[in-house]
């Protein structure tokens, strides 16, 4: 199988045009449809999957674009805006697929998406169930935020944006006070409801662009895209102010000291990490319930 594999593979190469050899029926024969599903199967990332698919599909039918909607998000390759005509196909768990072309798809052209789609199927799924896993273990199980897996994702991806655009990003490092006390004392039902209306509070008062992660126990950090001095300031200052009008923090005494640093384009992942760090101990020193600035 592989050798015919890459012998069909190597007719897309070239530049075989393979809607020669169709017919009028508009079928795929076995070897395109092993050659589809093969390289699908091969890229299970989304929206990398899709790019193949709209790439092979072209081979036969002028496309300009391949859609995917799904619980988990709107993917997409090529052009799916504008006054297009659209092919839909129904997946399970209420995804769907669209195929887009700016012109006319006549029966045999359906014919051949009715085809590529059967093939396309079992790939899309395993590409929805692998993005599921992956989102998966990148939530904190109880509140819901991101986890320090997800995190070191983030924020290497940032520090490289960073680096490359000459703008940096804000870190707030926070830790809970006295929430132990409250834990020790009515048990750690009350400690995970404290600990999901931290996270409610961050989620409320950050931006869309930015990040949230709990690293386990009460640790929370945030990065925040763009970032600098005032916006730091200004974001760690409202979950401050949010928490102290929280009505089950307040009753517990649940307050919350802030690390703040900003990353400069001397810094790297770890750097940054150590200087909010350390300014989170700072707060600590400081009394509690409050912020201090690398």
């Amino acid at each position: 199988m592989e050798q015919l594999s890459v012998l069909f593979q190597a007719d897309y190469d070239s530049g075989f045009d393979t809607r020669r050899h169709i017919g009028q029926s508009g079928k795929l024969d076995y070897l395109q449809k092993f050659n589809l599903t093969t390289a699908l199967i091969e890229q299970l990332a989304l929206p990398p999957q899709l790019d193949v698919l709209l790439n092979r599909a072209r081979h036969l039918i002028d496309l300009c674009g391949v859609e995917l909607i799904c619980p988990l998000g709107r993917f997409s390759a090529g052009l799916c805006a504008g006054n297009l005509t659209v092919q839909s196909y129904e997946l399970k768990n209420g995804s769907r697929v669209r195929y887009l072309s700016q012109g006319v798809l006549t029966g045999r052209d359906i014919d051949l998406l009715d085809d590529i789609q059967h093939c396309a199927e079992r790939p899309l799924q395993l590409a929805i169930q692998h993005l599921e896993v992956k989102r998966m273990s990148f939530v904190d199980y109880l509140t819901g935020l991101g986890n320090r897996s997800h995190y070191e994702d983030s924020i290497g991806r940032l520090v490289n944006r960073s680096l490359r655009e000459h703008q940096g990003f804000g870190l707030l490092m926070l830790d809970l006070d006295h929430f132990k006390l409250a834990n020790d004392q009515y048990g750690h039902l009350l400690g995970d409801q404290i600990l999901i209306a931290v996270a409610n509070v961050i989620k409320d008062s950050i931006r869309e662009s930015d990040y949230a992660f709990r690293f386990g126990g009460d640790e929370f950090c945030c990065l925040l895209v763009g970032g600098d001095d005032q916006l730091n300031q200004r974001i760690a200052l409202r979950i401050i102010h949010a928490i102290s009008q929280h009505p089950l923090l307040a009753k517990h005494n649940i307050s919350v000291s802030v690390g703040s640093a900003v990353f400069a384009e001397e810094d790297n992942a770890s750097s940054v990490f150590v200087r909010a760090d350390n300014a989170l101990y700072a707060a600590k020193r400081s009394g509690r319930n409050c912020l201090k600035t690398a």
